[in-house]
């Protein structure tokens, strides 16, 4: 957009400028930036972790599955035509985690392999077919987890279908990984860790002390188990704070919608407009701001018949302007002393359009009564 009106600007006279307001393309690079920086800090310290527990080589193996999957299930996004949105990126960051697994259980079968003296390339290859059945089964089962989320139905579902699409295909990803890639790398750079398997085991006091007395009394464990279920559901029920879909945050323009009754001529609702726009014009904090006065476009949802103008503004950067709702209330003070108006300042609400959270609608036999 912005080379296209460069372009055109050429032909226009001098006196005209142009500005751009509610540029998105700024966000999406900050969101891309952010998930960057989430793969990044999930694989280092998915090696980390790793690292204590398998060895480096094993560690490497099982880091370089993160990545390898995401763009194997972005290859997945491309080819079914969907592009890159923040459910999406939401899902990848949420998938850090599980696609680790598969590569995992690989790893851990070739290293306790090599521990016992076989060779690296036998270890690994014993390993891609041994595990091939638990590794399927857990991908399986992940799959068929998130799989019910497709037929989500309404708006929200067409909001978050992403998320099973997304998870399904990295975690596909992830089982091709760890069946094919990570043996194979294995195969080329595996080696037995100088500290044998069962000391590593033994090194973990702790955690063996809590197995073994587990397995002494299964059934306590398992009413255990069970207890905490049912416990931690009630609890939360009773003392948690509640459960909400789409968590306020802070937003980026808002607008102020002006309500007048009465047959107002286009001169008089400019007056009236123009006041309520020199007030919001005299706020720090606001980058740009658009006006529109009269009839309002269609697909406007939250507008009435009775709206004569709207003033749209965004917001400048968090980082140098008070909280969006200080500047909201404040604008409100600011005009409700203007008479024959009604002033509504509102910010857009996180995730898709459903209206208001309140509707009224009336219904009669007769409309006319």
């Amino acid at each position: 957009v912005r080379a296209t009106v460069a372009e055109l600007q050429k032909t226009w006279p001098g006196a005209v400028h142009v500005t751009f307001t509610q540029d998105k393309s700024k966000v999406i690079r900050q969101m891309l930036g952010d998930l960057q920086n989430s793969v990044a800090t999930g694989v280092l310290l998915v090696v980390i972790v790793i690292l204590f527990a398998l060895g480096f080589r094993a560690s490497l193996f099982i880091g370089i599955a993160i990545p390898a999957s995401f763009l194997a299930g972005l290859l997945g996004l491309q080819l079914a035509g969907l592009t890159v949105n923040i459910v999406v990126l939401f899902s990848l960051i949420l998938a850090v985690g599980m696609l680790v697994d598969d590569a995992i259980i690989v790893s851990e079968f070739a290293e306790r392999r090599m521990s016992e003296g076989m060779p690296p390339k036998e270890a690994y290859s014993l390993a891609a077919k041994r595990m091939s059945g638990p590794v399927i089964a857990a991908t399986a089962t992940r799959v068929a987890a998130f799989s019910p989320l497709l037929f989500w139905p309404g708006v929200v579902g067409q909001f978050m279908k992403y998320l099973p699409i997304t998870l399904i295909a990295t975690l596909s990803a992830s089982l091709a990984v760890a069946l094919f890639f990570t043996p194979t790398l294995g195969a080329l750079l595996g080696k037995a860790a100088p500290v044998p398997h069962d000391d590593r085991a033994r090194d973990r006091g702790p955690y063996m002390r809590t197995v073994r007395l587990a397995l002494r009394r299964p059934g306590m464990t398992l009413t255990l188990a069970a207890l905490l279920l049912v416990v931690v559901q009630v609890a939360y029920g009773k003392f948690g704070r509640g459960v909400e879909f789409f968590p306020s945050v802070e937003p980026d323009y808002g607008q102020v919608i002006v309500h007048a009754r009465g047959n107002l001529a286009l001169e008089e609702k400019n007056h009236l407009i123009a006041e309520v726009e020199k007030r919001v014009l005299a706020f720090d904090g606001l980058k740009t701001v658009y006006t529109r006065i009269g009839e309002q476009p269609r697909g406007m949802g939250e507008l009435t018949e009775d709206t004569i103008g709207v003033i749209q503004f965004e917001f400048a950067d968090w980082r140098v302007r008070p909280p969006a709702h200080e500047i909201m209330d404040a604008i409100r003070a600011k005009t409700a002393d203007l008479p024959g108006i009604l002033i509504e300042v509102t910010a857009p609400r996180a995730g898709p359009p459903t209206g208001k959270p309140i509707q009224v609608q009336i219904g009669a036999i007769d409309p006319a009564v």
